[in-house]
């Protein structure tokens, strides 16, 4: 999960081979990876990339600018030369947190559901005892 969530903030195309390449490499569970990448989707995208803008800015101490897309190649290559560093470094930042964070809440409700299982096995037991 853990995979999936850092990946689907990065402001790139290719999320899907890229969280297969790096479940692989940390063999982490695939199907859950290459799911969760889907949080960021084309609905979903442009509050999240704002959402990361923003946070970028106000970590780096900067001010935002005018962020309007352009008409020409020229005008958003120009706007790119502008919040790339931001936006970048916004979306690590949140991939790290919404990464820790997932992987915090999987972990204590796959444990406690595991404990809740095992607490009726024992139950069980003790009635056919």
């Amino acid at each position: 999960m853990a995979i999936g969530l850092f990946v689907a903030m990065l402001p790139m195309p290719g999320h899907t081979p890229l969280a297969l390449l790096l479940g692989l490499l940390l063999r982490a569970n695939l199907p859950v990876a290459l799911l969760v990448i889907w949080v960021a989707n084309p609905v979903t995208y442009a509050p999240i990339l704002y959402g990361e803008y923003l946070l970028g800015n106000y970590l780096l101490g900067v001010t935002p600018g005018e962020f309007s897309l352009g008409s020409s190649w020229a005008e958003l290559r120009t706007l790119m030369e502008k919040t790339w560093r931001p936006l970048w470094f916004g979306a690590i930042v949140s991939g790290l947190l919404l990464a820790v964070l997932g992987y915090g809440l999987s972990n204590a409700a796959w444990r406690a559901h595991t404990l809740r299982r095992y607490g009726r096995r024992i139950e069980e037991r003790k009635r056919h005892s």
